[in-house]
């Protein structure tokens, strides 16, 4: 999931995972993230919590559109995985 920074803070990322979250509470599956620091605390807010941390490195001379997308998202270098509970908040 992805707000576009022109879009952040105004509520579409709580939209975006109360619709989410519903579906999952009705297939009676628990929900798995992963996530950078930008979606940390937005995630944090619906129950989520951080089960582990990985350093993520790609080469930028490979990944020219990846770092692009990096870099307009103001990613941050590593991705955090977070898990949640079935049954929700």
């Amino acid at each position: 999931m992805v707000v576009h920074p022109d879009h952040r803070s105004r509520g579409v990322g709580g939209l975006m995972m109360e619709w989410a979250n519903t579906r999952i509470d009705e297939m009676g599956i628990e929900g798995f993230i992963e996530a950078n620091e930008l979606g940390r605390r937005l995630y944090e807010k619906w129950g989520y919590r951080v089960v582990m941390k990985l350093n993520l490195f790609i080469p930028s001379q490979k990944l020219d559109l990846w770092n692009k997308l990096a870099h307009e998202l103001k990613m941050p270098p590593y991705v955090e995985t977070a898990q949640w509970s079935r049954g929700g908040r």
